[in-house]
């Protein structure tokens, strides 16, 4: 997904609403923020962390908001929880300053989304949440085409989130291709300064929108400079570009790969 400067994400009336469960001990606050999202979304409320589980588990939430104290499980556990139950589901937290100590861990092994610092503000929150959802949804939706299309596998991975979070800590190696429809500057300078290097020598470099967008023919253009990478840029179409990054490639010999194969079975 790019990294785009959006409006806050509404739902439609004609479309999803997105399920937002929101898990605090206290009733009052729970109250309350049914109040502020009930209008947009389908508001679901627990103080028990073991109930939120399950309803994660029986049904579809897009988003999860947990407060960090809860008495039985801490609000981190919780997340750790739905993230293994439900992978998909965005999760964020509620927390005071004194906590981050606490959660700073669960952040990097992305288990949380975002924390919201207490006292929240009306805006910060339901702007945040909005970005869960949206992320929610567009990744619901590009899944729900992999699968119309009969390209859903083991070997197909999905990474939620922008791009600047998201593609420095991607579990990716090597890459023989390298494929980008970021179409701003931001995104596609975000794509190309956590890929590149992963990107094998011989690899491929496509651009979509290159001739399309000026945002993102300055952002390729920018990191090549950078870089150094003098390649000859190929026009694929209209918009498209592409470039061999140069290096030598490195061939495994047959016998290796035989062998590697007959200690893998």
């Amino acid at each position: 997904m790019s990294d785009r400067e959006m409006q806050p994400f509404l739902p439609s009336s004609g479309g999803t609403r997105p399920t937002v469960l929101f898990v605090d001990d206290e009733e009052r606050i729970l109250r309350s923020l049914r109040m502020l999202f009930h209008k947009d979304y389908e508001v679901k409320t627990t103080t028990d962390g073991h109930e939120a589980l399950a309803m994660v588990r029986g049904t579809k939430v897009h988003v999860l908001v947990s407060d960090q104290r809860m008495p039985i499980m801490p609000g981190v556990e919780l997340l750790r929880l739905v993230k293994e139950a439900s992978p998909n589901t965005m999760r964020l937290l509620l927390t005071g300053y004194s906590d981050l100590e606490a959660i700073v861990g669960s952040i990097n092994e992305g288990e949380i989304f975002r924390y919201i610092a207490k006292p929240w503000s009306t805006e910060e929150i339901k702007g945040t949440v909005a970005k869960a959802a949206e992320i929610a949804l567009s990744l619901e939706e590009v899944q729900e085409l992999f699968a119309r299309y009969d390209l859903l596998d083991e070997q197909v991975g999905f990474l939620k989130g922008w791009f600047k979070d998201t593609l420095p800590t991607a579990p990716i190696e090597r890459l023989a291709l390298l494929r980008l429809d970021g179409d701003l500057y931001e995104s596609t300078m975000d794509a190309l300064t956590a890929l590149y290097d992963r990107l094998s020598p011989g690899g491929f470099v496509i651009v979509d929108d290159y001739y399309a967008l000026a945002a993102c023919q300055q952002a390729v253009d920018e990191f090549r400079a950078a870089r150094g990478a003098d390649e000859p840029l190929e026009r694929i179409d209209r918009d498209s570009v592409f470039w061999r990054k140069a290096g030598k490639v490195v061939k495994k010999p047959r016998g290796g790969k035989k062998k590697a194969q007959a200690s893998a079975g």
